[in-house]
């Protein structure tokens, strides 16, 4: 990032930090919120053959006024570092920290760009909201994959570039308008705002999205001096140009043919047989929505055979199924014969859900119990188990653990 953009990105956090500061972490130490990424929630996604541990390193880079102290206050074992451009972001996190008695926690004003510079290594990088600000995202992701060990992962978070159109007509808007950051320009242009017509492309994001509602979050979206956005494509080149590898979309649904009305059309057949790659980049058009993208990589030379379940062969009949945070069982207004309905709180964007019959739901009690699938497959048959969990897996509703 040249000097002057820099200066810019750090002067919008000094003056607007983002998120709006939380005068407390509480929700999260009790569970009742969940960080973005948290390994405690979400471990099988990172090491699904690895007993969870609590004692990691992890890096919230790019960590604004709360999150690296939503992390630490959650798994108070682990030793977490956050970095952020803005002194002023750090100081509200040094709040919650003195509040919460966060002593696992450290904080260092820098840029992504410069994580070297820690001298640590570490298990978990999370970085949401950051990479696509930066004039050279390569060089950010090639920073975080330098100080991520050989078998850690990253939770990333980067803007979808379809569902973003317009976010973008407005931030042209406020440039020839020259919006400013003070009090007065954003009570005016979030006046404007409300009289948006109704069928522009920002309003399903506005009614999707809280920052419209709150100066920080104005700030952020409309008057960000930088900011890019990616296609699903993008996504990949991306991680692929600098060392990473695409383990899944955290959240997988939104990207399947058979999670949307596609999958009920003639091409469903063939986007399912398409390589992963290419069906995702299909969907994301069709939907046409997607304004961001939440994933979980690794470096290119993690071995494969660590990162997810083998379905090929016997390894998931060893599995344990966890359930996914956000499910929710709706069990009225179902055809005949359909007893659930499993429905993901964490899908933003319209979706088909698993409708469980008698067997299903027979299947569906071993998830969180020490059970495995091959327990189950010598009871329900092979076939029917590895297609029923493979079917959950994809749709948000389970994780697996070998561990």
């Amino acid at each position: 990032m040249t000097d002057s953009t820099r200066e810019q990105v750090q002067r919008l956090y000094e003056r607007r930090p983002y998120p709006t500061p939380l005068s407390d972490v509480s929700d999260y130490a009790s569970g009742k919120l969940v960080p973005n990424g948290n390994p405690e929630t979400y471990w099988p996604l990172y090491w699904p053959h690895v007993e969870p541990r609590e004692e990691l390193d992890i890096l919230i880079a790019g960590c604004g006024t709360s999150q690296a102290a939503q992390v630490a206050v959650r798994v108070p074992k682990a030793r977490v570092t956050g970095i952020d451009l803005s002194a002023a972001s750090l100081d509200h996190t040094r709040v919650l920290m003195r509040k919460h008695n966060l002593s696992n926690l450290t904080l260092h004003q820098g840029s992504v760009e410069d994580v070297a510079s820690l001298g640590r290594a570490f298990d978990l990088v999370i970085c949401t909201g950051v990479l696509h600000h930066l004039a050279d995202p390569d060089a950010g992701l090639r920073a975080l994959r330098d100080v991520l060990r050989p078998q850690g992962a990253a939770f990333i978070m980067v803007y979808g570039q379809y569902g973003r159109l317009g976010v973008y007509m407005w931030q042209e808007y406020c440039r020839l308008l020259n919006v400013g950051l003070d009090d007065a320009s954003i009570v005016g242009l979030r006046e404007v705002l409300q009289r948006c017509p109704a069928d522009h492309p920002l309003a399903p994001l506005a009614k999707r999205c809280a920052d419209l509602q709150c100066a920080e979050g104005v700030a952020d979206m409309l008057l960000h001096p930088r900011d890019r956005a990616y296609t699903v494509g993008q996504v990949y080149d991306w991680l692929e140009r600098c060392g990473m590898r695409m383990m899944r979309w955290f959240l997988q649904g939104p990207y399947l043919a058979k999670a949307c009305p596609l999958g009920q059309t003639e091409h469903g057949a063939k986007l399912v047989s398409m390589p992963p790659r290419d069906q995702h980049a299909a969907v994301e058009l069709y939907r046409g929505n997607i304004d961001q993208h939440s994933l979980i990589c690794c470096r290119d030379d993690r071995p494969a055979s660590s990162c997810a379940i083998d379905w090929d062969g016997d390894q998931w009949q060893r599995c344990r199924a966890i359930r996914f945070r956000g499910v929710r069982a709706k069990t009225t207004g179902l055809p005949p014969g359909k007893l659930v309905q499993l429905e993901q709180a964490g899908h933003a964007y319209p979706m088909f859900f698993p409708q469980l019959d008698g067997e299903d739901v027979e299947m569906y009690k071993a998830v969180d119990t020490p059970r495995t699938l091959g327990d189950l497959a010598q009871r329900f048959g092979a076939p029917k188990v590895k297609a029923f969990f493979q079917m959950l897996c994809e749709f948000d509703q389970v994780m697996l653990t070998t561990a």
